[in-house]
């Protein structure tokens, strides 16, 4: 089974544990409190090893987390599964449950202060300050705004449950105690609970918005707060992430109608307005490097993949004589193995921490990607775009599209043949750009100053 459909088959079991582990325990509004779990428990899921190996030959699993351990009960598969305890874990468990014993019987409280802010700005990645940058010069034109990073603390007093049939004498019983998702999600809700109750502001501000805490937020949030959001990046499966079902914001600005429809299908009370990019700027002409573009860790993706990529690097490199523009996750490091044994000189590195996507896309005369969104950002800039997915069948149609026209290829040969072919062949490079450019105008329909004025229209 391909690696990308196994993420939406987990869809279906996580439910399907939650149903059966989980629904007497939960709060009095059962449909939010399943919504936040679902949600964690697939991000917990996708990026456990173990979990996809339910779907191989592979006869005994072992699992630490209680979530994962039930989640891979309800798959099944006939696999023998084995839970086993890891002392961090346990301690954890430990400092979590007393401190939502202590919250509840009202012997820790954490008061806060209403903060005398215009707007709340929900910055919960560093990717995201460019893009708040440019709203606060261009459109909101204001610094009367708070802004909201990692959660950190989560002493506080817990509100959130007065008014709900919530005994203690139930959570212990069976799973529910040994959930580290149910943990988190308890003390978040009664954080956010407390952190929002004496504030009065106008506009509630994100990007992306597709974790928990925005959901939790823009959920709690008083009626007279207005919770917008901006679109940050592109789809990467055919299917829409989970996170971005069930936002709860007011409005969403998105960068196409593509998206718009995409987006209302599971956010029904949500108003998606198109205002494009204002991200993508064409201004800089200085496009004269070959870029990689590496995806964060995952799963699905194989080591064959990468490897293609690494030929690339080394074929521009030793036989071109160019520099190349890496850009990888700052996550993980494994853009080491990319460079291995090459010129370092003529790597040129783009942490994401750094240097934003616009700039980097602005050097590039030529894009290469196994299956990172960032490729739908890149066709802006009217050069060719490259996929070395191996398998596109559950992909997003704009990687069935490159395959179709011939812009995927899963080796280093047929990718150096074909970009030598449309380089001799001017009425093929033609037809190519004119499927990059319709591709561009599909997935972004603004772009620049255009995009902003559309921004300003709507934020009211």
């Amino acid at each position: 089974m391909n690696l990308d459909n196994i993420q939406f088959e987990i869809i279906k079991y996580a439910e399907k544990s939650y149903e059966k582990n989980f629904e007497q325990y939960v709060l009095n509004n059962k449909k939010f409190f399943k919504e936040l779990y679902i949600k964690l428990l697939i991000e917990k899921a996708q990026q456990e090893k173990n979990i996809y190996r339910m779907f191989t030959k592979k006869k005994i699993i072992f699992f630490q987390d209680t979530d994962l351990y039930l989640l891979a009960k309800e798959i099944n598969k006939n696999k023998i599964i084995i839970k086993v305890f890891n002392i961090k874990k346990i301690i954890n468990f430990i400092y979590k449950i007393s401190l939502i014993f202590l919250f509840k019987k009202n012997i820790i409280s954490y008061k806060f202060r209403k903060i005398k802010k215009k707007n709340l700005i929900i910055l919960n990645q560093i990717k995201y300050y460019n893009y708040y940058r440019l709203l606060e010069k261009k459109i909101l034109k204001t610094k009367k705004n708070f802004l909201l990073g990692k959660t950190k603390n989560y002493i506080h007093k817990l509100k959130f449950f007065e008014n709900n049939n919530f005994k203690f004498s139930k959570f212990f019983k069976n799973n529910i105690v040994r959930s580290e998702i149910k943990q988190n999600l308890i003390i978040l809700i009664y954080y956010y609970s407390e952190f929002l109750a004496p504030q009065k502001f106008e506009k509630i501000i994100s990007f992306e918005g597709d974790t928990v805490v925005h959901q939790i937020i823009n959920f709690l949030k008083k009626s007279d707060s207005q919770s917008i959001c901006f679109q940050w990046g592109s789809f990467t499966t055919d299917q829409i992430k989970y996170g971005f079902k069930h936002m709860y914001f007011d409005k969403y600005f998105v960068w196409s109608h593509y998206y718009k429809k995409k987006f209302k299908i599971h956010n029904l009370n949500t108003k998606f307005i198109v205002t494009g990019n204002p991200l993508i700027n064409h201004s800089n002409n200085n496009k004269k490097y070959p870029v990689i573009l590496l995806n964060p860790k995952e799963t699905s993706i194989s080591d064959s993949e990468e490897d293609v990529l690494r030929d690339i690097i080394k074929y521009y490199i030793n036989q071109c004589n160019k520099k190349v523009i890496l850009r990888y996750h700052p996550s993980d490091d494994r853009y080491k193995r990319f460079v291995e044994n090459l010129d370092e000189k003529k790597i040129i590195y783009h942490n994401p921490y750094k240097f934003n996507l616009n700039y980097t896309l602005s050097k590039g005369n030529i894009f290469f990607s196994i299956k990172s969104s960032s490729l739908v950002e890149a066709i802006n800039y009217k050069s060719l775009v490259f996929s070395v997915a191996r398998d596109v069948k559950y992909l997003e149609p704009f990687f069935k599209i490159l395959k179709k026209n011939k812009l995927n290829f899963y080796t280093f040969k047929s990718i150096i043949n074909r970009i030598d072919y449309l380089s001799k062949n001017k009425k093929n490079m033609k037809k190519t750009m004119q499927v990059i450019n319709y591709l561009a105008h599909m997935h972004t329909k603004y772009i620049g100053e255009k995009s902003l004025n559309f921004i300003r229209k709507n934020i009211i």
